[in-house]
């Protein structure tokens, strides 16, 4: 699909709006997935160049990802084949009708509207399950002042100062261990043969520990956010 936008696109023709089911005649992988992941990748190519012709200078053209990166996919939940076993903790997506064994971050109610499988750079999946509720969890605080005043220090990671006072955030010593890691294991990477099993093995602990890296940054600023 977005090859065929990018050579019209390329050719100055109108950019036609794509049925992903006429993929199906030629390619025999297509029918291997449910029918609404084709039009949920459709609605995100369509997404990318309508907001590329109105601002190109903020969006830029869509493009190819490579396989090493991140990978995702979303599934609608319109035939309401989408549901959680939260006993067994099996996730049932359409054609996989066993369910897919997971661990549960948290129970939640409402109705599921959509799934987002994502493959991280680790090799580790992950499920976003996008939910309509009645009784919204997460309630809007207005903030009590406005102002606020962000110092950097060297003995402490910052002051912050506002209407109320002020209070010295320390210096997230793990987050100060996982940059040292990451940065000898982008170097243990940089010195590897590309192409290679040992190369793959690097990158593979150099994404792990990002993705924990990561997670530790929210959870800090989390915290302080608290």
């Amino acid at each position: 699909m977005l090859e065929e936008k990018l050579r019209a696109y390329e050719k100055k023709e109108r950019v036609p709006l794509i049925n992903p089911a006429k993929y199906k005649i030629d390619f025999p992988f297509p029918k291997e997935v449910d029918c609404f992941v084709l039009i949920a990748v459709r609605n995100e190519i369509e997404n990318a160049f309508r907001n590329h012709f109105k601002n190109s200078e903020k969006f830029k053209l869509p493009k190819f990802r490579k396989k090493k990166d991140k990978q995702s996919y979303t599934i609608y939940n319109v035939r309401k084949l989408l549901r959680v076993d939260f006993e067994r903790s099996l996730l049932f997506l359409p054609k996989i009708e066993e369910g897919v064994k997971i661990e549960l971050h948290r129970r939640f109610e409402g109705n599921i509207k959509s799934v987002t499988i994502i493959r991280a750079k680790d090799g580790r999946y992950y499920a976003s399950i996008l939910v309509e509720t009645q009784n919204s969890r997460n309630k809007v605080v207005k903030p009590k002042s406005k102002l606020c005043w962000i110092c950097l220090g060297l003995e402490r990671f910052a002051t912050v100062t506002n209407d109320f006072g002020s209070y010295e955030v320390e210096r997230p010593k793990y987050l100060l261990k996982a940059k040292e890691r990451l940065r000898r294991l982008q170097r243990s990477l940089s010195r590897k043969q590309k192409g290679s099993k040992n190369s793959e093995k690097a990158r593979l602990r150099l994404a792990r520990l990002a993705t924990v890296a990561k997670f530790c940054l929210q959870v800090y600023i989390y915290s302080i956010n608290s």
